[in-house]
C-alpha cells in the first residue's frame, strides 16, 4: 500500500520579489543540514513555484540555486535561503511554505550602505601559514554569538584572500567562513574589534583575527 503522504508547496523569489526558477528545495528530518538531504524537490518553475509530497512529519528545508553540481557547499554565483525554516507538517491537508533566497554578493551589497556612517575594513583571510583562502568571506555581529545571518558580510573572496566589509561605527565580533550560511552554534572564532574609522590591513587566520590594523 502506498504511504500517506502530504504535498508541501510554496515561491522561491528573490530580495525583490522576483520568481526565481530552478531552484531545489532542500529537506531534512532534523535540523543538521550538514549533510545529505532526506528529500528533494524538483526544480521551482518559472513562476518560482514548487511542490512534493511528503510522509507527515516535521522538517527542516532549505532552498537552494545551485551552478553546477547539485549537493555540496553553495559557492560564488549560487543562492540560498540562509537558516533552515521549520515546517510541521503533522496536520491534515497541504503545507505551503515561501523561500526568500540570495547570492552572498547581494547580501554583502545589502550591508554595504553609502552614508556616512559606515566605514570600510580591508584585510585579507588566510591560513595560519599566510596561504590566501579563495572563497571564503569576512563577517561581523555586533553579539559574540549569532542564530541566523550575521549582521554583515563581506563578498567572497579570491585567490589573493582579500576582503573588503562595511560596517557602521560600533563594536563588532569579526570572523569568517567558507560555507554560506556560516556555521552557528559556536563554530566560527570572533575576535572583538571597536570599529570607528577605515582600517586597512585587519587579516583573519583560519577563524582568528590578526591584530596588525595599520
Amino acid at each position: 500500500m502506498a504511504a500517506e503522504t502530504a504535498l508541501l508547496k510554496g515561491k522561491v523569489t528573490d530580495f525583490e520579489g522576483k520568481s526565481v526558477e530552478d531552484a531545489v528545495i532542500f529537506i531534512y528530518q532534523s535540523s543538521n543540514i550538514r549533510r545529505q538531504p532526506d528529500f528533494v524537490s524538483p526544480k521551482s518553475d518559472k513562476e518560482g513555484r514548487f511542490s512534493i509530497s511528503l510522509p507527515p512529519g516535521r522538517y527542516w528545508a532549505v532552498a537552494r540555486v545551485k551552478k553546477g553540481e547539485e549537493m555540496g557547499p553553495v559557492l560564488s554565483g549560487g543562492k540560498h535561503s540562509g537558516e533552515p525554516a521549520e515546517i510541521d507538517m503533522t496536520g491534515v491537508g497541504d503545507f505551503e511554505k515561501d523561500f526568500v533566497v540570495a547570492d552572498i554578493r547581494e547580501v554583502a551589497r545589502m550591508s554595504a550602505r553609502t552614508r556616512q556612517d559606515v566605514v570600510r575594513i580591508t584585510g585579507r583571510i588566510v591560513e595560519s601559514s599566510g596561504r590566501p583562502v579563495k572563497m571564503a568571506y569576512a563577517l561581523a555581529n555586533r553579539a559574540d554569538s549569532f542564530s541566523g545571518m550575521p549582521d554583515y558580510l563581506s563578498g567572497w573572496t579570491d585567490e589573493t584572500g582579500y576582503y573588503t566589509i562595511y560596517l557602521p561605527r560600533g563594536k563588532y565580533y569579526v570572523g569568517s567562513s567558507t560555507t554560506y550560511p556560516p556555521e552557528k552554534n559556536g563554530h566560527i572564532s570572533y575576535k572583538e574589534m571597536n570599529i570607528e574609522s577605515d582600517t586597512s590591513g585587519v587579516d583573519i587566520i583560519n577563524n582568528q583575527l590578526q591584530d596588525t590594523p595599520k
